[in-house]
Protein backbone atom coordinates (compact mmCIF):
# COMPACT_ATOMS: atom_id res chain seq x y z
CA UNK A 1 0.00 0.00 0.00
CA UNK A 2 1.32 3.58 -0.92
CA UNK A 3 2.03 6.14 1.78
CA UNK A 4 0.08 9.83 1.80
CA UNK A 5 0.71 12.31 3.85
CA UNK A 6 -2.23 14.62 4.84
CA UNK A 7 -2.19 18.12 6.71
CA UNK A 8 -4.23 18.08 8.68
CA UNK A 9 -5.34 21.37 10.20
CA UNK A 10 -9.00 19.90 11.55
CA UNK A 11 -10.86 22.11 9.09
CA UNK A 12 -13.43 20.49 6.56
CA UNK A 13 -11.12 20.53 3.88
CA UNK A 14 -8.00 18.42 5.57
CA UNK A 15 -10.84 16.18 6.94
CA UNK A 16 -12.24 16.03 3.18
CA UNK A 17 -8.39 15.52 2.22
CA UNK A 18 -7.94 12.41 4.42
CA UNK A 19 -11.14 10.67 4.21
CA UNK A 20 -10.23 10.66 0.28
CA UNK A 21 -6.81 9.22 0.57
CA UNK A 22 -7.65 6.95 3.70
CA UNK A 23 -8.59 3.89 1.97
CA UNK A 24 -5.89 3.90 -0.91
CA UNK A 25 -3.15 4.46 1.26
CA UNK A 26 -0.88 3.99 4.01
CA UNK A 27 -1.57 7.55 6.16
CA UNK A 28 0.73 9.72 8.25
CA UNK A 29 -1.11 13.09 9.32
CA UNK A 30 0.65 16.24 10.03
CA UNK A 31 -0.37 18.86 12.09
CA UNK A 32 2.06 21.93 12.41
CA UNK A 33 1.12 24.36 15.18
CA UNK A 34 2.55 27.96 14.00
CA UNK A 35 0.84 30.32 16.89
CA UNK A 36 -2.19 30.99 14.87
CA UNK A 37 -5.02 32.39 17.03
CA UNK A 38 -7.26 29.65 16.52
CA UNK A 39 -4.48 27.17 17.00
CA UNK A 40 -6.67 25.72 20.44
CA UNK A 41 -9.79 24.78 18.55
CA UNK A 42 -7.52 23.23 15.08
CA UNK A 43 -5.55 21.36 17.57
CA UNK A 44 -8.81 19.59 18.99
CA UNK A 45 -10.47 19.60 15.42
CA UNK A 46 -7.52 17.60 14.37
CA UNK A 47 -7.22 15.33 17.30
CA UNK A 48 -11.00 14.49 16.90
CA UNK A 49 -10.42 13.71 13.03
CA UNK A 50 -7.06 11.66 14.02
CA UNK A 51 -9.65 9.34 16.43
CA UNK A 52 -12.53 9.60 14.36
CA UNK A 53 -10.11 7.98 11.08
CA UNK A 54 -8.32 6.13 13.45
CA UNK A 55 -5.28 7.26 12.17
CA UNK A 56 -1.90 5.11 13.68
CA UNK A 57 0.78 7.58 12.55
CA UNK A 58 0.03 11.20 13.22
CA UNK A 59 2.61 14.00 14.35
CA UNK A 60 2.40 17.65 15.59
CA UNK A 61 5.38 19.91 14.65
CA UNK A 62 5.82 23.90 16.29
CA UNK A 63 6.72 26.34 14.10
CA UNK A 64 7.50 29.41 16.47
CA UNK A 65 9.67 31.09 13.61
CA UNK A 66 6.30 31.95 11.93
CA UNK A 67 5.41 34.10 14.95
CA UNK A 68 8.22 36.53 13.74
CA UNK A 69 6.93 37.23 10.40
CA UNK A 70 3.64 38.50 11.80
CA UNK A 71 1.43 40.89 9.79
CA UNK A 72 -1.75 39.25 9.07
CA UNK A 73 -4.50 38.31 11.41
CA UNK A 74 -3.86 34.63 11.21
CA UNK A 75 -0.75 34.68 13.27
CA UNK A 76 -0.91 38.52 15.03
CA UNK A 77 -3.31 38.74 18.05
CA UNK A 78 -2.94 42.88 17.43
CA UNK A 79 -4.77 42.43 14.12
CA UNK A 80 -8.29 41.82 13.20
CA UNK A 81 -9.30 39.80 10.52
Amino acid sequence: MEKAIVLLSGGLNSAVATASVLDQHELYVLYAHFFQRPADKERKASDALISHFQIAHHWRVELSHFKQVGGNAFVDPKRVG
